[in-house]
């Protein structure tokens, strides 16, 4: 009897000690955050790329994600991109949407991008780190501002802003990133397109430095705009062979077929010259070819009719 009992304490200390020395359990699980965070990634892709719906979509139950487990650096996060989103589509096709599963199925129900950015600055101040976050709302502020105002935009304040969120993100490359491509775009209104063109370059730095991929070809897509504004040529055709690289390594479908219509819109501004007239005729309809390919039917039919005004203009 002795030895069973003797031979019962040595299984018990053996287990014990076998216990003692397993992973201790976690006391943080970030499963659903980790799923929200992958939606989030996959719809700020989808609007670098210009795919709107989708975009929406990702972006949306990525939110629904975050708010169940109460994330609020997520959830602001999120309502940022919602913001851009909601700017990018400024209206909903309620019809269309209603269609195909009801109102409940359209992105944050259509809310207007001041709601969104109201609700993200208030997750901002619930974060741990909300001096940064709320600089971050601030940059999106003035996005949103100057995407309403356009030209009406207060100029100073907006540059006096920027400043003042840019001393709290550095350790935030995204949102620096977006920061210096949203005072280009402050620049670009004032029609300082050397100073826009440098905050373009410095984003797209800060892009590829820290390889977003998707948000490359924007940056130096708008140093080609601005530079197409001030008359260089060149320049502009120069930048927008850079941002056609990025979005062919991105595979980025919709936005690889922008780039040749921004290069057919080029060549053919000014006084072309017959080889110049001929690039951008073929560059429109390879265009259309793109997003024939791509599915892009409405945007294929645009570039087509493009290429077709390019040739009779030959």
């Amino acid at each position: 009897m002795k030895r069973r009992w003797f031979a019962i304490i040595a299984a018990v200390s053996l287990l014990c000690a076998a216990c003692s020395s397993a992973p201790k359990r976690t006391m943080l699980v970030r499963d659903v955050a980790a799923q929200a965070t992958t939606y989030f990634e996959t719809g700020n892709n989808e609007l670098a790329a210009g795919l709107f719906e989708s975009a929406g979509l990702h972006l949306q139950k990525a939110y629904t994600l975050a708010a169940s487990v109460d994330d609020a650096d997520l959830l602001c996060r999120i309502l940022l991109s919602a913001t851009i989103y909601r700017l990018a589509v400024a209206t909903v096709d309620v019809s269309a949407v209603s269609a195909r599963g009801g109102q409940n199925d359209i992105p944050f129900a259509g809310l207007a991008s001041e709601t969104l950015l109201a609700r993200a600055d208030e997750c901002a101040r619930r974060t741990n780190r909300a001096d940064v976050l709320t600089a971050v709302c601030a940059v999106y502020g003035q996005k949103n501002a100057i995407t309403k105002r356009g030209a009406q935009t207060d100029f100073a304040a907006a540059h006096t802003a920027l400043d003042a969120s840019e001393q709290k993100l550095g350790k935030e490359p995204y949102y620096r990133a977006f920061l210096q491509r949203t005072r280009g775009d402050v620049y670009e209104l004032q029609q300082n397109y050397a100073a826009a063109d440098r905050a373009y370059l410095t984003a797209a730095e800060l892009h590829t430095k820290n390889r977003y991929l998707y948000e490359v070809g924007i940056d130096w897509y708008s140093a080609a705009r601005v530079r197409s504004l001030a008359g260089n040529k060149v320049g502009a055709l120069d930048a927008m062979e850079q941002a056609l690289r990025y979005d062919r390594d991105a595979e980025n479908t919709p936005a690889i077929a922008a780039d040749y219509v921004a290069i057919a819109r080029i060549l053919a501004k000014g006084s072309p010259t017959a080889q110049e007239k001929s690039r951008a005729a073929r560059s429109a309809r390879w265009a259309a070819e793109i997003y024939e390919a791509g599915g892009f039917a409405e945007s294929a039919q645009e570039a087509r009719a493009l290429s077709e005004q390019l040739e009779e203009n030959q």
